[in-house]
């Protein structure tokens, strides 16, 4: 390959099986012996947030197929979810098909959960494509930023019972660079939802081919979503606390983890919602 790559498993993983997952929940009517063998019964959904976003996020389409990923995984095979806009160039689209991606919406979302039992996407959106370059800063200038505004995941990991499963990954912006104009970049994605221009330099000019550079994946413990009743409105103080938490443990797995990579021991973490 042409990069180094590495999955570590921070916390504990859902291998140890479903069941020691499960989030308790009291359904009217049924005896508690009948619950307990439901809950039992039921597999555990997981939702995967990769971030940050790379320029071509190459990482979360390759990481469910690693053989660390699968040591760690053994009985997950997710979806990864991308942008709408990857399934338009004609040779990418075709990858994309080939390697089961789907679009990310809200049906799909649902869809490859019910499906296949646990999904792999991108929190923070191509925002944080504006923030890229930022990697390339020197020394402890160094940053890698993650965009903070979407919060409809952490609804859909409670209305589905879904454990969230923080993911960073360290490298893959250093793969390529982006034409930096933060400025217009920053506005065009505000107003179109895409930064312009997006122009990317690899490793020999202005080619798609990427940098050679260490990837490290990090993935931290599932955080099992507060109990949720079927049918019932999510309180925005339960998505609130779940957002909270799964940025905090991004926070974290960085800070711990950030020595992997011989490219990011000074760098700082930066959260965003702009």
């Amino acid at each position: 390959g042409e990069s180094d790559s590495s999955v570590d498993s921070a916390d504990a993983e859902p291998s140890a099986g479903a069941a020691d997952h499960q989030q308790q929940q009291q359904q009217d009517g049924q005896p508690q012996e009948q619950q307990e063998q439901q809950k039992a019964n039921t597999p555990q959904h997981y939702m995967f947030g990769f971030q940050p976003h790379g320029l071509y996020p190459t990482g979360a389409g390759f990481l469910p197929w690693m053989p660390s990923f699968r040591q760690h995984f053994p009985q997950l095979s997710p979806v990864t979810l991308t942008a709408t806009v990857i399934f338009f160039p004609p040779f990418i689209r075709d990858i994309c098909c080939w390697a089961g991606f789907r679009q990310v919406s809200k049906h799909t979302f649902l869809s490859a959960l019910r499906e296949k039992g646990s999904v792999v996407f991108c929190p923070g959106g191509q925002a944080e494509l504006v923030h890229a370059w930022k990697a390339f800063l020197p020394g402890s200038k160094r940053q890698v930023v993650l965009h903070t505004r979407h919060k409809g995941f952490c609804r859909i990991a409670i209305e589905q019972n879904a454990a969230l499963v923080p993911v960073l990954s360290l490298g893959e912006n250093l793969q390529l660079k982006m034409v930096n104009l933060p400025s217009l970049q920053a506005a065009t994605y505000r107003r179109i939802g895409f930064p312009v221009p997006f122009v990317l330099s690899g490793r020999w000019l202005f080619t798609p081919f990427p940098r050679k550079t260490p990837l490290v994946y990090v993935i931290g413990k599932p955080l099992q979503p507060p109990g949720h009743t079927p049918g019932q409105h999510v309180e925005s103080v339960a998505v609130d606390e779940l957002h909270k938490q799964y940025y905090e443990s991004l926070v974290d797995l960085f800070e711990r983890y950030k020595h992997l990579h011989p490219d990011f021991k000074d760098a700082k973490i930066v959260l965003t919602d702009a």
